[in-house]
């Protein structure tokens, strides 16, 4: 497995002049702005700085299967929460960034409180608070600023929250850690903080490739964590633009419906003796089908056979990925994307309001019959997610923007590298 290393120094590398990126590590620009905001909020320089870099995340495969203990492939992009962090020799915290609520708090005060999956509060005092129980923070000098800018707003949907989630991680396991933690303990220190603190209820199939970084296969049959396996496949090299395109009306709330999901597939997989449908064999419940129809009706029973047909998918794609068989992955994709508008249902039914339906029929006719469109399993009141040939990727974002708006069609890089920090 991959893992995300100790914090490294940066030596000369921090020249500041020019814009760029030197081996991930923010330069020039990036630096100065975020330097100027940690001075602006807190005052100049003190004491020794550490920078942070973590990727936002994008499924690329399995919708809903997570949190059923299936599969799926998940990769890091190259949309950032970038970060800069320092000890303030006091007991407080205090946090600030370009489109972030400023909070400090009192490094005695760490309880938990009432906060949802965006409460940048509870998300920094769960943090703290685990790696105290950990043991490894200091004891007698808790206190450190930090500043922050992202690429994609808080609460936009679109990339969720662990980019976020994995810079605070990163940023206190160099700054008392010394960067001892791996990859896979830093995802599953932001998952518990999600779940205790946030009101989270999903698997990682965020946090991991966020802090490992590239294409990653996630099983979750492990119901405390996953088990994550990289694939080497470069979409770029064979010709193709990761995408997603903003065209969800904001009408209807998406954790509802992702709620209403996982209740009905668990209470579906109750019925049948466990707690997960991933534990749950298809044919006995193809045998109970009568029965799962009478005590929770249709849609959830859809919904399970959702499961079980994406969940086969993602294998699928996985062997079409090691393949570089690019033609079966897009197939498999449009497979999957008519299994969850047909069989999940996760986006709104109402008469006027069908904007992910409306976005994939009109992704196809940009498509030109090439690539392949789906919902994007994120975010799946809000984005659709496309595979563009570099052959109609303009006329297919000119197309797409010219109806959801400038900037609604996004082409998004896989990175290799996840959460990472530099001593400067």
């Amino acid at each position: 497995m991959a893992t995300v290393g100790a914090g490294r120094d940066a030596g000369q590398n921090l020249c500041g002049c020019c814009d760029d990126v030197v081996g991930g590590l923010p330069t020039g620009s990036d630096l100065d702005l975020l330097r100027e905001g940690l001075y602006g909020c807190f005052g100049g320089a003190f004491a020794r700085e550490l920078v942070v870099l973590s990727p936002g995340s994008i499924v690329l495969a399995g919708n809903h299967t997570d949190h059923q203990g299936g599969h799926a492939v998940a990769c890091a992009v190259g949309s950032y929460a970038r970060g800069i962090f320092r000890a303030n020799g006091e007991g407080r915290i205090r946090v600030g960034g370009r489109g972030l609520p400023a909070i400090q708090l009192d490094s005695a005060d760490l309880d938990a409180r009432d906060g949802g999956l965006d409460d940048l509060s509870a998300m920094v005092r769960g943090m703290v608070a685990l790696f105290l129980q950990r043991g490894l923070a200091p004891g007698d000098a808790l206190g450190f600023d930090a500043y922050l800018a992202l690429d994609e707003p808080v609460g936009s949907g679109l990339l969720g929250e662990s980019a976020l989630e994995l810079a605070f991680a990163q940023g206190l396991n160099n700054l008392w850690a010394g960067g001892t933690l791996s990859g896979e303990e830093l995802a599953l220190a932001a998952l518990r903080v999600a779940r205790e603190r946030l009101g989270g209820s999903s698997a990682p199939m965020w946090q991991l490739p966020v802090a490992l970084g590239g294409i990653q296969h996630l099983s979750f049959a492990d119901s405390g964590g996953a088990v994550a396996e990289r694939i080497d496949f470069d979409f770029a090299q064979e010709g193709y633009n990761v995408c997603l395109v903003e065209v969800g009306d904001g009408r209807v709330t998406e954790p509802a419906s992702c709620s209403s999901i996982l209740q009905e597939m668990q209470a579906v997989a109750g019925a049948l003796g466990a707690e997960r449908l991933g534990d749950v064999r298809e044919v006995d419940f193809m045998m109970d089908l009568p029965v799962i129809r009478d005590q929770f009706g249709d849609r959830a029973a859809l919904r399970a056979i959702h499961f079980w047909r994406e969940d086969r998918m993602v294998e699928h794609r996985v062997r079409a990925l090691k393949a570089k068989d690019m033609h079966a992955f897009l197939e498999l994709t449009r497979a999957s994307g008519a299994s969850t508008a047909m069989y999940l249902q996760g986006t709104p039914r109402v008469a006027r309001s069908q904007a992910i339906m409306l976005g994939l029929a009109v992704a196809d006719e940009n498509l030109r019959h090439e690539g392949a469109a789906c919902i994007h399993g994120g975010s799946p009141e809000r984005a659709i997610l496309a595979f563009v040939p570099d052959s109609v990727y303009e006329l297919f974002s000119q197309g797409m923007n010219a109806i959801y708006g400038e900037g609604a069609c996004r082409a998004y890089e896989v990175v290799d590298e996840g959460a990472s920090a530099w001593w400067l």
